[in-house]
């Protein structure tokens, strides 16, 4: 059975759960907090605002390659901030991750857009939610789905992960 718990400013699903403290590790210091891990269940965080999309990455890389870096830098805490406000707990096997992208205008092509899933996963492997972003943890043959928006007056990027033991129960 499971029951729906708030979490900082995300809604976590939990079935089974274990507690453990942990420290979250990272170029952004670390922050020791007790953690769970979650073996079933999903969880939502949302990041205030929009990412650098693909073509402002690519040009912050040809002014210069520490200009590029720091961009990536910039948009990691971001999401971090998002990550550790809303208090995720540590994933346990592999993961399928939907993203809602709420734009302010239609003036970005989805490529560019999606290209901040980048920053994003990045992200959720520096604060220890997952364990990584490659094929051993992310859910085949859809690891992650994009759905885009226009919300002029709050844009938005909502990220929902959703355990692999959960989705094949629903």
């Amino acid at each position: 059975m499971l029951r729906h718990v708030k979490v900082g400013s995300g809604l976590v699903r939990f079935g089974m759960a274990m507690t453990h403290w942990d420290s979250l590790p990272g170029r952004y210091g670390t922050v020791k907090k007790r953690r769970h891990d979650l073996l079933q269940g999903s969880c939502s965080f949302v990041i205030p605002g929009r990412l650098a999309a693909l073509n402002d990455y690519t040009k912050s890389n040809r002014a210069g390659q520490f200009i590029g870096a720091g961009v990536k830098v910039k948009q990691e805490r971001i999401v971090t901030k998002a990550i550790i406000e809303a208090e995720l707990p540590h994933f346990v096997g592999k993961v399928h991750i939907d993203i809602e992208w709420y734009e302010e205008s239609k003036r970005r092509d989805f490529d560019n857009i999606a290209f901040a899933k980048k920053f994003i996963f990045d992200s959720l492997v520096n604060a220890g939610v997952l364990d990584g972003d490659s094929w051993r943890y992310l859910s085949a043959p859809e690891p992650f789905r994009d759905r885009f928006y226009i919300d002029k007056s709050n844009p938005r990027i909502v990220v929902t992960i959703v355990s692999e033991r959960s989705a094949m129960d629903e």
